[in-house]
C-alpha cells in the first residue's frame, strides 16, 4: 500500500471517532460537550451567555478500567531453549521489555476500548547505550495493511507525536525492510524527508485483539460508539439539569423600569429606581416558571438502565445513581459472570499478543545482537482471573483445610506466595506467637 492510501484511510470518520473515544478515556471531554452544547440543532441557545456550565462524569473510565484488567497484574515471562528455562535469555528479554510494565496497563485499556491495539518495538542509542522503545498505536494515530492469511502486517503508517522541522505533520512508513519518514505541509503535499533499513526481517508490531480478531479488514468497526453515545446523554442531562436547578434558584428579575447598570438584589435589598415611569405604578419583581411537571426521577432512571445494558454489553456490571447491589456471594457471581468470562476471553488474546511481541524483540536481537536464542520460545503465565467473591469462598476453603489439619498454614502461604522463604515464613509465625524470631543466618548462608 502506498503512502498516500495509508495517509487517505486516515482521514476517515472512523479515525476522528476513534480519537473522541479516546478522549472521552482520558478526561478530555468538556471541548467534546462544548461542541455538544454548540450544535444546531440540538444543543443550547447562547448557552454561554445564560450561565450554562458543562458537567460531566467519566462514565467511559469506569467501563473500561472495569473490564481492562488483563495486565493488572504483570504476568511471569521465562525463555525456553529446548525444553529448559535459558535463565540467562529470560534476564535479557525481562530487561529489554521492562518499560512495558508501565505501558501495557494503558494500553490494554486502548485496546479494551477501541478493540485493537499495536505495541510498535524499535531500537534506540542513547547515552547509556542501546534500549528498545515501544510506541502505542491505535485506529486514532494509525493505518495499517493487514494480511489475514498470515496474520502478518505488510505495511503500516502512523503520526508522529511531534512535527517536522518545518513545523509540519510528520508521518513514519514501516514495511519488513525499512522505515521512512514522511512530511505532509498544510496542503496535503507528501515529501520523503528521511528513513532507512531497519534490518529486522518483519514490521516489528505485536497486536492486541480485545475478545475477538476481524475477519475482514483490520480496524474493527466503531463497536465503542454505543458507550461515547451513552456518557454523552449523561454528560447533557446533568448540565441541563445543574442549570435549571440554577434557574430555579436564581429566577429573572422583571421590571418596568431602569435600574442602574450594577445593582444587585437580594432578600434584603433597597432599591432605587433611576427614573419614574410618567405615573404608572412601578414593580420589581422576580419570576420563576411554573414547576416543573417532568419526572426527572423517570429520566434518571431511564438513563440508569440505559447504562446498565451498555455496561453489560462491555462484560461489566454499572449502576449509575444508587440503586440495589447484591446481597450476597452466590448473587455477585450471577451479576458479574460476564465480567470473568470476558477477562478469560482478553487474556486468551493477550498470551497470543505475547508470542508475537517475543518474534518482534527476538528479530530485533537477531539483528543488534542482544543475546536472546534464535530457537529459544516464551511461556507466559497470566494469573488466572477471579472474582472478589471467588477470593472469599478459597479463603473459607482454606480456613476449613486448616482447621481440619488437611493443609498447614505454611502451606497456604506458599501456595499464595510461591517465592516466600522459611526465614519470612519463621517471621510470620513468630509475629503471630509472639515469639522471639529465630536467626536464619547459617541457613540461608551455609555458614
Amino acid at each position: 500500500m502506498t503512502y498516500q492510501e495509508h495517509l487517505d484511510r486516515m482521514k476517515s470518520a472512523a479515525v476522528v471517532s476513534a480519537a473522541k473515544a479516546l478522549d472521552y478515556l482520558d478526561v478530555v471531554q468538556i471541548p467534546h460537550i462544548e461542541a455538544l452544547l454548540d450544535k444546531n440543532p440540538g444543543g443550547i441557545k447562547k448557552w454561554r451567555e445564560r450561565g450554562v456550565c458543562p458537567w460531566f462524569t467519566n462514565i467511559t473510565q469506569k467501563v473500561i478500567t472495569r473490564s481492562a484488567l488483563t495486565y493488572q497484574t504483570t504476568p511471569k515471562r521465562s525463555v525456553y531453549v529446548g525444553d529448559s528455562i535459558n535463565d540467562q535469555a529470560t534476564e535479557v528479554y525481562n530487561d529489554l521489555t521492562a518499560e512495558l510494565e508501565f505501558i501495557l496497563p494503558s494500553f490494554d485499556m486502548e485496546a479494551r476500548l477501541l478493540k485493537t491495539a499495536i505495541i510498535l518495538a524499535q531500537a534506540v542509542v542513547t547515552d547509556s547505550g542501546e534500549k528498545i522503545l515501544f510506541s502505542v498505536l491505535t485506529q486514532a494515530n494509525c493505518d495499517v495493511d493487514y494480511d489475514h492469511k498470515t496474520g502478518q502486517i505488510r505495511s503500516l503508517m502512523y503520526e508522529s507525536a511531534g512535527t517536522s522541522a518545518r513545523g509540519n505533520k510528520l508521518y513514519h512508513y514501516w514495511d519488513a525492510e525499512s522505515v521512512v519518514d514522511i512530511e505532509v505541509d498544510e496542503n496535503g503535499a507528501l515529501a520523503v524527508v528521511g528513513g532507512d533499513s531497519h534490518g529486522y526481517g518483519i514490521i516489528p508490531a505485536a497486536i492486541l485483539f480485545d475478545t475477538s480478531q476481524p475477519t475482514s479488514g483490520f480496524w474493527p468497526r466503531e463497536a465503542w460508539d454505543e458507550l461515547i453515545r451513552l456518557n454523552e446523554g449523561v454528560n447533557l442531562f446533568h448540565t441541563e439539569l445543574r442549570f435549571s436547578q440554577r434557574f430555579q434558584a436564581f429566577p429573572p428579575l422583571f421590571t418596568n423600569v431602569e435600574l442602574p447598570d450594577d445593582i444587585v438584589v437580594g432578600a434584603d435589598a433597597v432599591v432605587n429606581f433611576k427614573s419614574d415611569i410618567s405615573g404608572a405604578a412601578p414593580y420589581l419583581e422576580y419570576k420563576t416558571p411554573p414547576a416543573l411537571s417532568v419526572n426527572l426521577k423517570t429520566f434518571q432512571d431511564w438513563i440508569s438502565s440505559l447504562a446498565a445494558d451498555v455496561a453489560e454489553n462491555w462484560g461489566v456490571n454499572l449502576t449509575i445513581g444508587g440503586g440495589g447491589s447484591a446481597d450476597s456471594g452466590f448473587k455477585l457471581v450471577v451479576e458479574e459472570i460476564w465480567n470473568l468470562e470476558t477477562r478469560k476471553t482478553r487474556q486468551r488474546y493477550a498470551s497470543k499478543f505475547e508470542l508475537q511481541l517475543f518474534e518482534v524483540i527476538k528479530a530485533i536481537s537477531d539483528a543488534r545482537g542482544y543475546g536472546i536464542p534464535s530457537d529459544s520460545w516464551i511461556e507466559v503465565d497470566f494469573k488466572e482471573p477471579s472474582l472478589p467473591v471467588n477470593e472469599l469462598e478459597k479463603w473459607q476453603i482454606a480456613k476449613e483445610q486448616i482447621g481440619l489439619k488437611v493443609m498447614s498454614i505454611e502451606e497456604y502461604w506458599r501456595r499464595e506466595n510461591p517465592d516466600i522463604t522459611p526465614a519470612q515464613i519463621a517471621e510470620r509465625k513468630a509475629e503471630i506467637n509472639g515469639n522471639e524470631i529465630p536467626d536464619f543466618t547459617q541457613e540461608l548462608t551455609g555458614e
